[in-house]
């Protein structure tokens, strides 16, 4: 059939009208996460870290920079013991990086120099869809995108093979109640009742690595309340009812943890005269130690002939949802930089499935993309962390450092018999409330 001029005018006008459509949306993407961002004006992209090499970084950097040839990423790597200082110095003084790493509880202290994420890198459900549970509680706040996840690591088992092998322990505890079954039977003392071996390091919180983390970790297993709901007050000294039961959460937990340093208790197997608690374990003077994968490359390095392998973290045998504890570094974009938008597009770059399995795979750490979690199962070391990714939980902790200053006096109070598990733990809630409130 033969149109007519009219109708093919119009038809042509149709057809040049999605020719423009399609254009602008290859050219500005439709807006929605995982599509072509709109174009950004050239910059040099400054991102700051620790832990991480540039052998690390500097790949993923390069191939950004291929991808998008007028972007440029430089990283620098800073020590630990040096990194927030300087970081808050350069930030105050507008001379800091775009993009830098902080801890995941570091997030309430630097949310008012954070800039969030611009809608096209991720929205709120295509963040959730893509990370872990745990990185969305903390890196979502009031809707709003703050950071992204490079990793995900949790706390878990580390036990002397031998060791479990001679007691006759034929499987690493899964519950608490076999772990106190463990320690009793891994413990050994001399003939004035000193520990000359410890069946597991923990109890104190002056020797026990991340001994805040632990015990933090207990308490949300019993079921605690950390803080109220509304953000305003710390409640981990509350009751909880279970049925026709009611008791104190917080409480238990300090009382389970501090039980393996009070000599009076069956459990007993730690003290303060203990090595700290990754040395003991690398020379051999504990059985069991709780720690995060980065503990694996210190223990390798430093004990090559120890024999000794990783168990899920124990669990309460009467709850049927394991609760675990996350803590990891995520990228977040600095809220004085220029090219806040440069910097947000390489953030999400880094953390597609691709170049996040790169990092992982080259930084020997569990992932923190659901899509790679089954690839990393198996794997006899980071495997276990990376499913642990799942079912981990933290706490919105307003200053991290002193919070942790006050668990660690309430952890010493109840060891040095100073105050009762229950006065320690009302003390502590206080302190942390008095802190959320300034």
């Amino acid at each position: 059939m033969i149109l007519s001029k009219q109708k093919m005018l119009i038809a042509g006008i149709g057809l040049l009208g999605l020719v423009l459509v399609i254009a602008v949306i290859a050219l500005f993407g439709s807006g929605t996460p995982g599509n072509t961002p709109p174009p950004q004006p050239a910059a040099k992209i400054e991102v700051w870290g620790v832990f991480d090499g540039t052998d690390i970084i500097g790949p993923i950097a390069r191939s950004f920079h291929e991808r998008y040839p007028h972007l440029e990423v430089t990283y620098k790597k800073l020590t630990i013991e040096a990194y927030e200082n300087e970081l808050i110095d350069a930030l105050a003084a507008g001379k800091g990086p775009d993009a830098y790493m902080i801890n995941n509880t570091w997030v309430p202290r630097y949310l008012e120099r954070i800039r969030t994420a611009p809608a096209y890198t991720f929205d709120a459900k295509s963040f959730r869809d893509a990370f872990v549970d745990i990185a969305f509680e903390d890196l979502v706040v009031n809707g709003s995108i703050v950071g992204v996840p490079l990793y995900m690591d949790t706390l878990a088992l580390y036990y002397n093979k031998d060791y479990l092998a001679s007691a006759g322990i034929a499987l690493p505890p899964k519950t608490w109640d076999e772990f106190l079954d463990a320690t009793k039977k891994l413990t050994r003392y001399d003939e004035r009742g000193n520990i000359t071996r410890a069946g597991a390091a923990l109890g104190t919180a002056v020797n026990v690595n991340r001994a805040f983390d632990v015990v933090s970790l207990l308490m949300m297993q019993q079921g605690a309340e950390m803080i109220a709901r509304d953000g305003s007050r710390a409640v981990f000294d509350g009751p909880l009812s279970v049925g026709s039961e009611s008791f104190y959460p917080g409480e238990r937990a300090l009382t389970f943890y501090t039980d393996f340093a009070n000599p009076r208790k069956q459990v007993y197997t730690w003290n303060a005269l203990q090595h700290f608690s990754v040395d003991a374990f690398i020379e051999g003077n504990v059985a069991m130690m709780v720690n995060y994968a980065r503990a694996i490359p210190t223990i390798e390095s430093r004990a090559p002939y120890l024999k000794w392998d990783i168990a899920p973290m124990p669990q309460i045998a009467t709850r049927d949802i394991d609760v675990n504890l996350g803590n990891y570094w995520a990228l977040v974009v600095s809220n004085t930089t220029k090219s806040g938008d440069q910097a947000w597009q390489f953030l999400r770059y880094a953390t597609e499935r691709d170049q996040a399995a790169q990092y992982a795979n080259a930084a020997g750490r569990p992932v923190a993309r659901r899509d790679l979690i089954d690839a990393q199962r198996n794997d006899d070391k980071i495997g276990i962390f990376a499913v642990q990714g799942l079912s981990a939980k933290s706490w919105w902790q307003v200053d991290n450092r002193a919070i942790e200053e006050i668990f660690t006096e309430m952890i010493e109070s109840v060891v040095k018999g100073a105050d009762s598990a229950r006065d320690a733990v009302a003390k502590a809630s206080k302190q942390v409330s008095v802190l959320m409130r300034k």
